[in-house]
């Protein structure tokens, strides 16, 4: 029997271009550890809101250097943004009509989490995972 890692990510979306080395560093220590932590798994998921702009992209463009597989969670909303080319549609599960209408099915989709920044929003997916007892990996920048 295959075993699967799902790794969720959450992080600003709206990234001041400054900020993208950084936060870029910040993603590739998180999946360091991670590799390092959670060894033995066949398969590695990472999920997060399918866009293709700020710390998302970049999570999803670093997962799949590491031969990541990739999914979204995300509203409607998504729709109004670039959706990372790499995502198939069957690859993206669309939840409610605005932002957070989603957080339940992400935050009992994943097995590890991974916050760098945030808003509202990411930390308080970050503040319910954690009080599912799944592990995170949390980083300010």
């Amino acid at each position: 029997m295959s075993r699967k890692l799902k790794i969720g990510f959450v992080g600003n979306c709206m990234l001041d271009e400054c900020f993208e080395d950084k936060v870029r560093a910040l993603i590739i220590n998180s999946y360091m550890n991670i590799l390092e932590q959670y060894k033995g798994y066949d398969e590695y998921v990472l999920i997060s809101g399918a866009t293709n702009i700020g710390s998302v992209k970049i999570a999803y463009e670093e997962a799949e250097k590491l031969g990541w597989t990739i999914k979204g969670i995300a509203c409607e909303l998504e729709k109004k943004y670039e959706t990372f080319p790499d995502l198939k549609d069957e690859d993206v599960i669309i939840v409610g009509k605005t932002w957070g209408d989603e957080s339940y099915l992400f935050e009992h989709s994943v097995d590890v989490l991974v916050r760098v920044g945030g808003g509202e929003q990411s930390l308080k997916e970050t503040e319910h995972i954690k009080k599912l007892g799944i592990k995170v990996f949390e980083y300010d920048y």
